[in-house]
């Protein structure tokens, strides 16, 4: 993780946001979460079910995220982490 450390430092700009997570669990989690939810969203957007749909999706895929990451031993905090919501 030392080298992610150096690597986020190296490439982070004024223009380009990046940080390092130690927390490989929810990191895993929210990846896949996150594919999920951007299937789900575009089969939603072609039948039309409109925003509202698309930000109850979103807040499922969060607190999925939040339930699964803690139920293998991730940590709460990084849920708030670039690779977790952004």
């Amino acid at each position: 993780l030392g080298l992610a450390k150096e690597l986020a430092s190296y490439i982070s700009s004024e223009n380009f946001v990046t940080s390092h997570v130690d927390d490989i669990i929810t990191i895993q989690v929210a990846g896949i979460v996150k594919n999920i939810v951007a299937i789900q969203s575009g089969i939603n957007e072609a039948r039309n079910y409109g925003e509202n749909a698309r930000a109850m999706l979103v807040a499922e895929g969060a607190r999925e995220v939040f339930m699964i990451a803690k139920a293998l031993g991730g940590k709460v905090d990084s849920l708030v982490e670039y690779g977790v919501i952004g």
